[in-house]
This record gives C-alpha cells, sequence and structure tokens, in this order.
C-alpha cells in the first residue's frame, strides 16, 4: 500500500511534480529569452509553465534565505526557506522556484525576501506591497541576476510574460 501525506496524494509524488515543474520553468526561461519578439509563443509557454509566485536565479551565485508572502487580510500566504542552485548546469541543479495556489484574493499582498550569497550584490532585503487585481490571471515573478533588466533582483506582477519583454531585450 502506497503512503500518503495529509492531503492524501502519495508520498514524494508532490516531490516529482515540482521537479517536474521547474524543468518546465527553467526551459520556458531560456525559451522566452531566446524568442523575445514573439509574444505569443512566449505567453502560451509561460502561462503554462508558471505559477502563482516564481523565483528564477538567472545569476551565477547560489542563493539561500527566506520567502513570506503576506495576504491582504494579513494571513500568511507563504513562509518558505530559500535554496536556489546558480543559472549553470541546470539538468543537474533546482535555480527555480514556483509556489501555486498562493492568489486567491484582490488586495495588497506583500512580499518579504531576504537572501545570502557569496557577493555583496547576493545579499539582499527587500519588504514590497504588490496590488493583486485579478489573483486569477497575475502572476509574481522574482529575477535574480542581471539577465534581466539593470538590477539584480527584477521583482515584478504580471498577467503575462509579455509584459516583461522589454525587460528581456535590454
Amino acid at each position: 500500500m502506497l503512503r500518503q501525506q495529509r492531503d492524501g496524494t502519495p508520498v514524494g509524488s508532490s516531490q516529482r511534480s515540482l521537479e517536474r515543474r521547474t524543468l518546465l520553468a527553467v526551459g520556458a526561461t531560456t525559451l522566452l529569452t531566446s524568442i523575445t519578439g514573439c509574444t505569443r509563443i512566449s505567453e502560451f509557454v509561460a502561462d503554462y509553465v508558471v505559477g502563482d509566485v516564481n523565483l528564477f536565479n538567472l545569476s551565477e551565485d547560489r542563493l539561500t534565505g527566506s520567502l513570506e508572502f503576506i495576504g491582504p487580510n494579513g494571513e500568511e500566504l507563504l513562509a518558505e526557506s530559500l535554496d536556489l542552485d546558480p543559472d549553470a548546469d541546470v539538468e543537474k541543479r533546482k535555480p527555480t522556484v514556483i509556489y501555486e495556489d498562493v492568489l486567491n484574493s484582490t488586495g495588497p499582498h506583500r512580499i518579504n525576501l531576504e537572501t545570502d550569497g557569496p557577493s555583496d550584490r547576493a545579499n539582499i532585503s527587500v519588504s514590497d506591497i504588490l496590488r493583486v487585481t485579478d489573483p486569477g490571471e497575475e502572476k509574481v515573478v522574482v529575477f535574480f541576476g542581471n539577465k534581466v533588466g539593470n538590477e539584480f533582483l527584477t521583482l515584478s506582477l504580471i498577467e503575462d510574460f509579455a509584459e516583461l519583454e522589454d525587460d528581456l531585450e535590454s
């Protein structure tokens, strides 16, 4: 008989699902970077690969830290430890973290994000308010590294990846 977790899913199945989604998200990031300008394709891929809260480590640094996501009524929606491997050698490492079923209500959501890394640029402490208006469509996207935008950290609330196209092209 298969052992089950509290939610009734077989033990280990959520990890396999997360690993598959991580691989797909890394592939989507690579694809999005290579096909900027092909907005319809990037939207299609991104809408099916990412979750509600998405962290992509596109840097050469291993990042550890914490992520806290607070809903409009002060409820804690996420409280997670982070361990993001560098972008290199993505088949063997996990540079991406995806959280699903987090954005369920409209209103101001607070994100608290802290990372530690081997360089000063990788030591980040951010607290920001994101105003969610369409929780079914919007996604939180966090990019670490200078491959997207001019800063080491890019934090966005988007409906689709086409909104990031300008950042991807620069």
